[in-house]
């Protein structure tokens, strides 16, 4: 939970007078002041490495596809192009006998 600014110009204020405002602005540097800036949690980072690791193996499990269906149409495209030179070497053949 980020600090409040009213707690925040407190602990300021008493710290500065013990410590000296470059000491207490850099120990406050390490509490969040909004919401947005607050530590990362471990459930937190476990999340996103939960999130992480579902996207990944749904781009190899997209990847996967899109090489299998590559691979189809090269094969079928290599099994009419013999099929097709196969016809031409038999009608010359054919022809010459």
């Amino acid at each position: 939970m980020a600090m409040s600014q009213k707690s925040r110009t407190q602990i300021y204020r008493t710290f500065e007078r013990l410590l000296g405002e470059v000491a207490t602005e850099e120990m406050l540097a390490h509490f969040p002041a909004r919401d947005l800036d607050q530590p990362v949690t471990v459930a937190h980072l476990r999340t996103e490495m939960a999130d992480l690791r579902t996207e990944l193996r749904t781009e190899m499990a997209d990847l996967r596809t899109e090489l299998h269906d590559g691979l189809r149409q090269m094969v079928m495209w290599l099994v009419a192009t013999q099929a097709a030179f196969l016809a031409v070497v038999v009608t010359v053949i054919a022809l010459l006998r």
